[in-house]
């Protein structure tokens, strides 16, 4: 994440060996912090509404919030929603954010989930998609309308977009 207004704060994420899965940079990339002391382990993706406030999903189930400009996290849930993987986080304020990722077994693997609460809850948004459906990727431009983008765990392993303008209550290809 790059902020828009100055182009020099960054933010990026990863489950690294380190232990350190944000680093910040405040000087364009220049050099970079690692608040691995105070960041969450085994983060996948973060995104930011500003250079204070942002969300990170990550492996088992790992949401979480900064509105200090990475310097505290809070762990927002541990979920068994995403039991395996959050993959990537969308936020659209600092109250409202929608997370795609997966979760292990036979059964629907998909799982979406979106706040407008700034993460005290999360609400499943998996509507009307397929069950085959594998979610990687999410835009969201509110708290209503996103696309997603993913395959599909068949024999097929067709790539789909979905889009839903109702919060995730249904999905169109």
């Amino acid at each position: 994440w790059v902020d828009p207004t100055d182009g020099l704060t960054m933010y990026m994420a990863g489950d690294m060996t380190t232990g350190f899965s944000v680093a910040k940079s405040t000087d364009g990339g220049l050099s970079w912090s690692f608040p691995g002391s105070t960041s969450p382990s085994a983060i996948n993706d973060i995104d930011c509404i500003n250079a204070s406030t942002c969300f990170a999903a990550g492996t088992f189930g790992l949401l979480a919030k900064t509105t200090n400009g990475g310097s505290a996290w809070t762990t927002q849930t541990q979920s068994t929603v995403f039991n395996w993987n959050a993959a990537e986080i969308d936020a659209t304020t600092s109250q409202a954010a929608w997370v795609v990722g997966t979760t292990s077994g036979s059964a629907s693997r998909a799982r979406i989930v979106r706040t407008e609460n700034g993460g005290t809850t999360y609400t499943a948004a998996t509507g009307t998609l397929s069950s085959s459906f594998v979610p990687y990727s999410v835009y969201a431009v509110s708290t209503s309308t996103a696309w997603v983008g993913g395959r599909l765990e068949d024999a097929s392993f067709a790539v789909q977009i979905y889009y839903t303008t109702d919060s995730g209550a249904t999905w169109t290809e």
